[in-house]
């Protein structure tokens, strides 16, 4: 069962934050609360870690904080998740709203000047209220398990299902290297997309663990059939795509949409009305 953990630098949840954590949380994950004294004795690294802020936060201690939040993320061999939460407070007046918000502008500044400090910043985020909290879990969620692609018709043509070998290691499994060169991206870019540190991906960029969403890259990288070269292949993944509500199809594979661009190709390849 994969875990979630709540912490704030305030030494304790308030109680009505933690019914709106665990409202937005995932499904069938468990919950562990901790006071910031305590997350250096919690031996292994959870999943995720919200980390509640209110109005009453101040950035000298979210500044105590980030060291064991650092260390905490390194305890897992992928890095976990962290984010910030901020909960969205009710109307105030002017002035107080502008006192407020200069408040966490505060916060924020302090967040991003000490990011660096975890091993795994790419994992690192902040949410403003319940419903932005949900959806960065559901992200974060999906990240995580990462179901391979459905499989397809044109995956028992032998001429298709090799276009995309040389994305493919000696070993017989896709390299994230080899993916990045294709796509024109960095490794610390796709590793970012599949959910991983760039340390591990570079580390051991043909993983079992990537398989599942390197096969995505693999099979919209099938496109390259009916194209000149890779470049045009390229310059295809950058273009905005009226099926796509004028989003490019690069764009939505980073944010997790690998299913939707390969539904895509496979129905260009096929010649099926998209």
């Amino acid at each position: 069962m994969k875990t979630l953990l709540l912490t704030t630098p305030q030494g304790q949840i308030e109680t009505g934050t933690l019914d709106e954590f665990v409202s937005a949380k995932p499904t069938e994950w468990h919950i562990q609360v901790s006071p910031p004294g305590s997350l250096g004795q919690i031996s292994m690294s959870p999943d995720i870690t919200i980390v509640q802020l209110n109005d009453e936060t101040r950035p000298a201690a979210v500044k105590t904080i980030i060291p064991r939040l650092a260390n905490l993320q390194a305890k897992s061999a992928q890095g976990s998740y962290v984010v910030f939460a901020l909960r969205r407070m009710a109307r105030l007046a002017l002035a107080k709203a502008k006192a407020r918000q200069r408040r966490i502008d505060g916060l924020l500044n302090e967040i991003n000047e000490r990011l660096q400090e975890f091993p795994n910043p790419e994992r690192v985020d902040v949410s403003v209220g319940g419903s932005e909290l949900k959806a960065k879990l559901n992200l974060i969620e999906a990240k995580i398990e990462i179901a391979p692609p459905r499989t397809s018709p044109l995956d028992r043509i032998k001429e298709v299902a090799e276009s995309a070998q040389d994305l493919r290691a000696p070993g017989g499994n896709i390299s994230a290297e080899r993916v990045a060169t294709i796509y024109g991206v960095s490794v610390s870019q796709l590793a970012a997309w599949l959910g991983r540190s760039r340390q591990a991906v570079t580390k051991t960029p043909d993983a079992d663990s990537l398989q599942p969403g390197l096969s995505f890259f693999e099979r919209v990288a099938r496109l390259r059939i009916v194209l000149k070269n890779d470049a045009a292949f390229r310059k295809w993944l950058r273009t905005p795509q009226r099926s796509l509500d004028d989003a490019s199809p690069l764009a939505l594979m980073a944010k997790g949409e690998g299913q939707v661009i390969t539904d895509l190709v496979d129905d260009m390849l096929t010649g099926a009305p998209t």
